[in-house]
C-alpha cells in the first residue's frame, strides 16, 4: 500500500514495519491466491465472508465457544488474504480498503459487544475500552490525513481475542484487567495525539 492512498491509521514507524510483514503475507499467500485468482473472486467477496463470519460467532458462543473462536480465526484468516490478493489480481482501490477497514473493525466491535452482552466483562471499563478505542483510530486517522507526525500506537484487538482463548483454555475470566490497562492506556494516548493535534493547527 502507498501511503496516503489508504486510510491511514499507521504512524510512518508503524507503516516500515507494516510494509516488511505484508511483503512476507504476499509471498505465504501467493499460492491461495493464484488458486482464487482461477475464479475471479473478488477482494471485497473475502472480507464479506469475513464479516460473515462474525454472524457465526454471535449465533454459536452462548451455545458452543469453541466454534464460536473458530469463526474468529477464520475472520482473521480472511482480513489477512484480502490484501494480498487484491495485490495479486491488481484489484487495489481505495474503496476495496474501505470495505477491507470497515469490515475489521466492524467485525471486531460487533464480537466485543457480544461478549459484553453475556456479561463477561465490568460494563464501565468495557465501554470505556471501546470509546477509547475508537477516539484512538479517529485521532490516528485524522493526524495522518494532516500529514501531523505521531509515534507508534499500540492496537489491542489481538490480544482481546487472546484474552477469549486463555478463558476457553483455562476457565478462568480476565477481560476486566485486560479492559483496565489498556482503557488507561489508549486514555493516555489520546491526550498525547490531541496535544500533538493542538500543537500542529497553531
Amino acid at each position: 500500500m502507498k501511503r496516503g492512498y489508504v486510510l491511514g491509521i499507521l504512524s510512518e514507524e508503524e507503516e516500515k514495519k507494516y510494509i516488511y510483514w505484508r511483503n512476507v503475507r504476499d509471498k505465504l499467500f501467493l499460492p491461495l491466491c493464484k488458486y482464487l485468482g482461477r475464479f475471479n473472486v473478488s477482494p471485497n467477496f473475502l472480507s464479506y465472508v469475513g464479516f460473515l463470519m462474525v454472524v457465526l460467532f454471535i449465533y454459536f458462543f452462548p451455545v458452543n465457544p469453541w466454534f464460536s473462536f473458530l469463526a474468529i480465526l477464520l475472520n482473521v484468516l480472511m482480513d489477512a488474504i484480502d490484501g494480498p490478493y487484491a495485490r495479486y489480481a491488481r484489484k487495489e482501490s481505495f474503496a476495496g480498503e474501505v470495505t477491507d477497514i470497515a469490515c475489521d473493525y466492524g467485525s471486531f466491535v460487533v464480537i466485543f459487544l457480544t461478549i459484553l452482552f453475556y456479561g463477561l466483562m465490568n460494563t464501565f471499563w468495557a465501554v470505556l475500552y471501546l470509546v477509547s478505542y475508537l477516539v484512538m483510530l479517529a485521532l490516528v486517522f485524522y493526524s495522518n490525513k494532516k500529514k501531523i507526525s505521531f509515534f507508534t500506537v499500540f492496537r489491542s484487538k489481538y490480544y482481546f481475542y487472546g484474552m477469549l482463548l486463555f478463558l476457553l483454555i483455562t476457565g478462568k475470566n480476565i477481560f476486566d484487567p485486560f479492559l483496565v490497562f489498556f482503557s488507561v492506556y489508549m486514555i493516555i494516548t489520546n491526550i498525547l495525539l490531541a496535544d500533538r493535534i493542538r500543537c500542529s493547527i497553531r
